[in-house]
């Protein structure tokens, strides 16, 4: 791209950058304006509006319906998915509903005709009643969602449709106020209330992220082009350093004040998620910091001009700086780690998220810059072949660096030394094996060992992460006791307190003398089943200060938390081994008052079946949420367990020998033990084993994702230089296309395969609900083999039973009367809490068959449900038997994930495997097809061409055939060729030299008569003439001789005394000339000054370069401050040597002339200077070629085999 085109393209990119920065301030105006916005009216009028007419329509076509039919007939009616639910009453009684979600028994009847606001136990609704004689419709609108808590299954969100904040409350006010909302009759029905917090609209948010977000890159991007906008190529040190200490602390203002705040304050990246200073306060702030580091990187790569620096010293230098560069990586790695509250590894898929994936790009990103940073550090010791002082250098920063992290960090060491000087060795493959440059292999190699760094340290730290935390929480949990409360204890014992605070038989029960175990056996029998089996419960009766009495007050006093409203206490678990105590008063008559204390004691590795989540209101504990079991060893027994693991009675699996906190194996999973003395121990295990095979495979995927990203941005750099090495062979080509129908294929097979597992496990559970159904239905027929209405059984006792039931067959139950109505639930706060109405769904109430499997929601929960009769002993349907599986989806999710991990891992070994059988088979079927190609290359007329020998009759064959058949051809075609050349290059020769002489004996011969006539005059004037005329005879005859001698060198030319030549050397010599005689043209070289050798003539050599340097100074116009950048590059096979300038450039008429001798440009010269050049490198077995763009200069480049 020329110096014009870039420079347009930078303009562009200012533009773009203003531009994106406008739009930025845009959003962030708007976003901080749309609190005052936070309720749209008009569109919430339109939503109520469209949602009432859907709603009228339905309630017609219902009222045609049971006109002609039944309510009954209404359960096969489409009724949507708009959170609008129906009912119809008959006689005053329900005779139909179509959605059992909302408990509308309690909701006095609306005007005919007319839209009414009504509140919900669960909900904010508008309702209305259409009349047809005995039926009454109801149509009700759901608005909001009215839980009683919220958590991430319930949200009390608006209703489909509702697009505004859930923080925007409902209220009956009246007509009058702001936010007054009307039905579609300009009815009244309630107010939209503005939230005490503000509410953002965060759409704005977004766009403005985005927006800033490409506000940055242009600037990085700017920023690396900053010397174009200069017509520059390189910058001086002092430039560059000038340039990134100012961005720098433009960045640095940027991050140090949050500017823009949309960018450093978003959703996407939170400080939650990282946060190490005040400078890398979150995700974002990183992103930023890798952005400026790895533009300045690439700015001093490719533009910088070291080669000023003439000492040592400050080239060992910028290997301090490379060391330095390695400790602030290393430092961004670990602080990713201890500072993160997100799974940095990816072991699993619960740790697959886009914000850890953004992290990998970054953590690669800081690599890249670590090779460039190198390669450039250490590129004028390779041109100088001073390797060896680099490498003795490094060896000795790596020693140093030991020393410092020995004193400052002391378990890190040995680590970051062995990480470093492992990079580091990496890094000087292609100057030990020059093979392997630019090569995919060296690719590999660097992202093998970059990847084995990111695994290992991030393994060894994360361990270390999870030693400091459990240390910590074993701390704690030994002095306060377990970690938190039982959630479902917590909210039953809410439900339990006003039970037993109202039920005076409990009080006259203890107040007895010797009665305490009837007590015990009483609460246990109506209030203690089920869910309360985990715990053993004590019961203890003692009068008002009494010494016991004040046992307990002062126990109560030192180690309870009271649980909200109610008379139990949390206990931790390391007092007395007690969970809870109650303190009731049994008698409050008495002058000497009674009370009864409840104590519950768990129950060692008891197994319940869990409650779903929707009943929890608040978020997970601390051992949910890092999937861990606690236990608790004192004198050898087991006095506290909680998770999933079994731990033994016994603490004889410990390792007793040792002491303090370490961790050990035990039955798979990872043990971290605290023992403060040799009688105590804390075990806290996770549940979620983190094993040596998974990082394996952790390693694995990085590498192979590392890798592609790295080949994908050589290839695409490669690409936007234009360079020629990148194009796509055949070979290519077909491993492309295997890859790509090999992913194309995997996709399909995946996907395909997803959706049959995920219909497999619903069927599967589909099945084992069918199966627990008939268990359930037969064993309540059994309990209630001779009842025939469910009405007059007690409710606690069903429910009570409905909770055995669940424990044995691990699934909750519900039971419905013949009415629809719920008589007992294993989980009856779902129903006390009004998640859900007590009525039964709709389907298979209404359905003439009432066996029937069906999902269900509550919330964002998603279920799936069975539903089957109730019958008695003589199969007589009493009722309804409902088995809701709550926990159905988050099965078939893990099982997903279980069978996703196992193909995930059986396609990537297929892949693998297939991409490096394509690499193999493409290059066999590809290597005759080369070998035909460099014989192609390499033929040449006037010599003789190997032929190819071939045995195969294939297409190849063919192929080889018509090349050896071409050979022979061509060399008798050379012979007649070479003949006619030779001939026609004579001819075309003597014309020439014909005409040059010819040139000069005209006057010549003009001036030799014209002293014939003056010597035959005998004019006075003769000796006068004489003498001038023998001067420019003698000039003419010195021109003939220079046009003799030059078509003589020219013929010459093939006559050159081939020696092992440094170019370097001559190059370098001829660039100090040219420098020290043209002070009004800045020059620079760069590259070797020694010791790059080639087969040459080392005299015709000098003419070249000579010639090549003399063209560039005349191509410079006078006004024009010349530049001319020498540059000389060695590969693994040659040579290469270019000499650009900025002058005018050569126009394309005369391009193809540039060669052909006798043609020139200039008033002076015969044109063979370009032609002798040509002819000297092509004898020598290279190639000279060009580059050009008008009025910006002109690039001669040199390619010459090297001479090991």
């Amino acid at each position: 791209m020329s110096f014009t085109q870039k420079k347009s393209t930078n303009s562009y990119l200012v533009i773009a950058l203003i531009v994106s920065i406008t739009f930025g301030f845009v959003c962030d105006f708007f976003y901080q304006q749309s609190p005052k916005r936070s309720i749209n009216l008009k569109n919430f009028q339109k939503e109520v509006i469209r949602k009432e007419k859907v709603a009228d329509k339905t309630l017609e076509d219902m009222k045609k319906i049971i006109t002609h039919g039944s309510s009954d007939s209404l359960i096969h009616y489409p009724f949507g998915d708009e959170d609008i639910a129906y009912y119809v009453f008959k006689k005053g009684g329900l005779a139909f509903w179509s959605d059992n979600r909302y408990d509308i028994s309690s909701t006095s009847m609306p005007e005919l005709n007319s839209w009414r606001y009504t509140q919900l136990p669960n909900a904010y609704c508008i309702t209305k009643v259409k009349d047809i004689g005995n039926w009454k419709l109801m149509a009700l609108i759901t608005i909001k969602n009215n839980y009683p808590y919220e958590n991430h299954e319930l949200t009390n969100s608006f209703a489909k449709g509702f697009r505004i904040d859930k923080q925007v409350q409902i209220v009956a006010g009246n007509i009058t106020d702001k936010n007054a909302v009307f039905s579609s009759h300009d009815n009244y029905l309630f107010t939209l209330t503005a939230p005490k917090t503000p509410v953002y609209n965060e759409r704005w948010a977004l766009a403005g992220l985005l927006a800033f977000t490409l506000a940055f890159i242009l600037f990085f991007t700017i920023y690396v082009r900053a010397p174009y906008l200069i017509n520059r190529r390189i910058l001086s040190l002092r430039e560059f350093s000038i340039l990134a200490v100012g961005v720098g602390a433009f960045i640095g203002a940027c991050l140090y004040f949050n500017f823009p705040s949309l960018v450093f304050w978003n959703k996407i990246f939170t400080p939650y998620q990282y946060a190490s200073n005040s400078i890398l306060a979150s995700i974002s702030h990183l992103t930023v910091v890798t952005g400026y580091f790895i533009s300045t990187i690439y700015l001093f790569y490719f533009h910088a001009y070291t080669n000023s620096i003439k000492h040592r010293a400050g080239h060992f230098i910028l290997q301090i700086i490379f060391v330095l560069y390695f400790v602030l990586v290393y430092n961004i790695l670990s602080g990713l780690i201890h500072h993160s509250s997100i799974q940095i590894s990816i072991l699993s898929f619960k740790d697959f998220s886009g914000v850890t994936l953004w992290v990998h790009f970054l953590i690669l990103v800081w690599g890249i810059g670590l090779v460039l940073l190198f390669l450039k550090s250490h590129n004028w010791f390779k041109t100088k072949h001073l390797l060896n002082q680099a490498l003795i250098v490094d060896a000795a920063l790596s020693l140093l660096l030991f020393v410092v992290y020995a004193t400052v960090a002391p378990e890190s060491a040995i680590r970051i030394t062995v990480s470093f000087s492992i990079i580091c060795g990496v890094l000087y493959f292609p100057y030990i094996f020059k093979k392997y440059k630019n090569n995919n292999v060296y690719i590999a190699c660097w992202v093998f060992v970059f990847t084995a760094f990111l695994v290992c340290n991030s393994f060894i730290i994360d361990s270390q992460k999870r030693n400091d935390k459990y240390k910590v929480l074993a701390q704690n949990i030994l002095v306060n006791g377990n970690t938190e409360n039982d959630k479902m204890a917590d909210i039953l014992l809410e439900e339990l307190d006003y039970k037993i605070s109202t039920d005076r038989r409990i009080g006259l029960l203890v107040s007895k003398k010797d009665s305490l175990t009837a007590a015990n056996e009483y609460l246990n029998k109506k209030y203690l089943r089920g869910f309360w089996n985990k715990y053993e419960m004590r019961i203890n009766a003692t009068y008002a200060h009494s010494a016991l009495y004040n046992d307990y007050e002062q126990f109560i006093l030192t180690s309870g938390t009271k649980l909200k409203n109610t008379h139990f206490y949390s206990v931790p678990a390391n007092e007395s081994n007690m969970s809870y105590i109650g303190k009731f008063q049994a008698n409050y008559n008495r002058p000497d008052s009674m009370f009864f204390f409840m104590e519950f004691y768990p129950r060692r590795n008891f197994k319940s079946y869990s409650f779903p989540n929707l009943l929890i209101a608040s978020t997970p504990d601390i051992q949910a949420r890092l999937n861990i079991g606690i236990a608790k060893y004192d004198r050898e027994r087991l006095v506290y367990s909680s998770g999933k693991f079994e731990f033994p009675q016994e603490n004889k699996w410990l390792h007793k020998k040792q002491s303090g906190f370490f961790h050990q194996e035990y039955k798979g999973y990872t043990h971290y033990i605290y023992s403060p003395s040799d009688k105590n121990y804390i075990v806290i295990s996770e549940l979620q084993p983190h094993h040596v095979t998974d990082y394996l495979l952790y390693f694995i995927y990085t590498f192979l994702a590392f890798f592609s990203a790295c080949w994908l941005f050589v290839w695409a750099f490669f690409y936007l230089r234009r360079n020629s090495g990148y194009r796509l062979g055949l070979t290519a080509k077909f491993q492309y296309a295997f890859i790509t129908l090999l992913i194309i294929s995997f996709l399909g097979i995946f996907y395909v395969s997803v959706n049959y597992i995920e219909q497999k496990y619903q069927q599967e559970q589909i099945d084992n609900l069918e199966n627990k159904k008939n268990y359930i239905q037969k064993a309540l027929q059994d309990i209630y083999y001779w009842n025939q209405d469910l009405n007059v059984l007690n409710t606690q006792a069903l429910n009570f039973t409905l909770q055995d039931l669940s424990y044995i067959y691990h699934t909750d139950i519900h039971v419905y009367d013949n009415r629809g109505i719920l008589m007992g639930s294993s989980q009856p706060l779902i129903f006390n809490k009004n998640l859900i109405s007590n009525k039964i769904a709709p389907l298979p109430y209404f359905s003439t068959t009432s066996n029937i499997n069906q999902y269900e929601h509550i919330g964002k929960l998603n279920y799936l449900t069975g539903y089957i009769d109730f019958v008695n002993g003589d199969f007589t349907q009493i009722g309804y038997i409902a088995v809701p599986q709550f926990f159905s989806q988050d099965e078939i999710r893990s099982e997903i994930e279980s069978f996703l991990t196992v193909i995930i891992h059986i396609y990537m070994i297929i892949i693998v495997l297939a991409i490096v059988l394509s690499l193999f088979i493409g290059k066999q079927l590809s290597a005759p097809l080369i070998v035909l190609e460099m014989k192609l290359k390499d033929m040449r007329l006037g010599r003789r061409n190997e032929k190819i020998d071939y045995n195969l009759n294939d297409e190849i064959g063919q192929l080889v055939q018509q090349y050896n058949r071409t050979v022979d051809e061509l060399e008798q075609s050379a012979r007649l060729l070479a003949k006619s050349e030779r001939e026609s290059a004579w001819r075309s020769m003597a014309r020439q030299v014909a005409h040059e002489i010819n040139n000069p004996l005209t006057p010549m011969k003009l001036t030799i008569q014209q002293l014939q006539r003056t010597k035959k005059m005998q004019d006075k004037q003769f000796d006068d003439y004489f003498e001038k005329s023998s001067v420019m005879l003698i000039e003419q005859i010195d021109n003939l001789s220079r046009i003799a001698g030059t078509f003589s060198n020219f013929a010459r030319m093939p006559e050159a005394s081939f020696v092992r030549v440094d170019v370097a050397a001559k190059i370098y010599s001829v660039f100090r000339l040219f420098m020290n005689n043209n002070e009004h043209v800045t020059m620079h070289y760069e590259g070797a000054e020694q010791n790059v050798f080639v087969y040459a003539d080392p005299e015709q050599l000098v003419q070249v370069f000579n010639n090549l340097i003399k063209n560039a100074l005349q191509a410079i116009p006078e006004e024009r401050e010349g530049e001319i950048s020498i540059r000389l590059t060695e590969e693994a096979k040659e040579v290469t040597i270019t000499v650009s300038d900025n002058g005018a450039g050569i126009v394309a008429e005369i391009q193809d002339k540039l060669f052909i001798p006798n043609f020139t440009t200039k008033s002076t010269g015969m044109g063979l200077g370009l032609a002798i050049a040509k002819n000297i490198i092509e004898i020598s077995g290279g190639s000279i070629t060009f580059s050009t763009a008008i009025d910006e200069g002109t690039t001669f480049t040199v390619r010459l085999p090297k001479s090991e």
